[in-house]
């Protein structure tokens, strides 16, 4: 066993009898080492540091959910998005490239796409947000589009 190894300790299992279909990609549940059953991720690197992925929640292709971040309710995370940090994902869209961090908040029937980052403390809910936009601080976009 190698240093790496002995010092990297995997804090969740994917099950192997819950599984689900997902546009033809199979995706498991998520077993945390404290009991917690969480939601749905394709492969091991879709999860990373202490992120968790709960409810009926999806993460899959290249897409990566790390830091402490949080997934939550019917959010699906795909693509080749990335959210970290803080960030709290609950029942919205983020996908192709865009990235959500730091802490911000996005829910509702929210779409983070394209190149997009949403980051700082910035609150979006039933927005969207695509193209290159960048929305970071305090911001709080309630409805709305921005696609630039």
């Amino acid at each position: 066993m190698t240093t790496t190894q002995a010092t990297t300790r995997k804090r969740f299992t994917l099950s192997q009898t819950e599984t689900q279909d997902y546009y033809g990609r199979t995706l498991h549940r998520v077993e945390y080492e404290d009991g917690t059953i969480g939601g749905w991720i394709e492969r091991e690197d879709n999860l990373k540091g202490e992120a968790r992925v709960l409810g009926e929640a999806v993460v899959c292709q290249y897409a990566v959910v790390g830091g402490r971040a949080t997934i939550n309710g019917t959010a699906t995370i795909c693509g080749q998005a990335t959210v970290e940090g803080e960030a709290v994902v609950e029942d919205a869209l983020v996908q192709d490239h865009s990235v959500v961090k730091g802490k911000a908040l996005v829910e509702g029937y929210s779409e983070i796409i394209g190149n997009a980052v949403v980051c700082g403390n910035a609150h979006i809910e039933d927005a969207r947000v695509g193209g290159l936009a960048h929305v970071g601080g305090f911001t709080s976009i309630a409805g709305g589009e921005i696609d630039l």
